[in-house]
């Protein structure tokens, strides 16, 4: 209670000031409800920020950083599953500006439990600022999922926004949402789309496995196909054993 009114006081890192309500209405809004047994375990984002101007991340100085990610993955989890959970949840956070994400959440007690990514408020902000630094796991692993990039090629033209648009009208949140999702934040989305595909077609010697189809770019610059000519040219027809291709040099280097 504050001056006679309920107020709600969060559990976190930054929860320091409570949202208070009208003697004792509050109103808001439950984003999650999970069931009593469902625990969440947090765990550190292998690429947060340091939130600091003297003191640069690791993953911004060590040379390999990506690889000793993936080894603790490889012995802890038996997989590298959670680092292309990662990867994707990456390109989500470029799309929509997210260079927040210093934490994720996973269910408690499950072996392959994948990432929850709860945590999207510093989103949807600058349409003007592409932070290619986001992608950093993208471009420093040189790995990705072949379904995640089957779907981002079906993105293109504008469907991005355009399904962004639609889906968002019919959000109970709407008439919330009309004054933070504009259209230069469409455009933006898919002008960062655009980005991504250019950077994963930069990056030779690329392969996914996890049970699909492994691919390996090394389409030249100047071929002039459409981004997704060489993939369906080039990946293999029979299943691969679990083996990632090292990232080469990058294509007109």
């Amino acid at each position: 209670m504050k001056d006679n009114n309920t107020c709600f006081y969060g559990v976190c890192h930054y929860c320091n000031t409570p949202v208070c309500g009208n003697g004792t209405i509050l109103e808001g809004t439950i984003i999650l409800w999970l069931p009593e047994d469902k625990k969440l375990k947090l765990h550190y984002h292998p690429w947060r920020r340091t939130y600091k101007k003297n003191k640069q991340p690791r993953w911004e100085k060590t040379d390999g950083y990506c690889d000793a990610v993936k080894d603790n993955y490889q012995q802890n989890l038996g997989s590298e599953d959670r680092l292309l959970d990662i990867i994707d949840t990456t390109i989500l956070d470029y799309l929509i500006g997210n260079a927040d994400r210093h934490n994720y959440e996973i269910f408690e007690n499950i072996s392959d439990a994948a990432m929850l990514i709860m945590d999207n408020a510093k989103s949807v902000g600058n349409p003007y600022k592409d932070e290619r630094s986001i992608l950093a796991p993208l471009y420093q692993c040189c790995r990705l999922r072949y379904s995640t990039w089957q779907r981002l090629l079906v993105l293109q033209e504008g469907i991005l926004s355009q399904s962004t648009r639609k889906y968002s009208v019919s959000d109970p949140i709407a008439p919330v949402q009309q004054g933070t999702i504009t259209d230069l934040h469409l455009t933006a989305l898919d002008r960062r789309l655009e980005n991504v595909i250019r950077e994963i077609e930069n990056l030779e010697g690329l392969a996914h496995v996890a049970g699909e189809r492994a691919i390996k770019l090394t389409v030249s610059a100047a071929s002039g196909s459409p981004p997704y000519a060489f993939v369906t040219k080039r990946f293999h027809e029979d299943r691969v054993q679990p083996h990632l291709f090292d990232c080469g040099t990058p294509i007109g280097s």
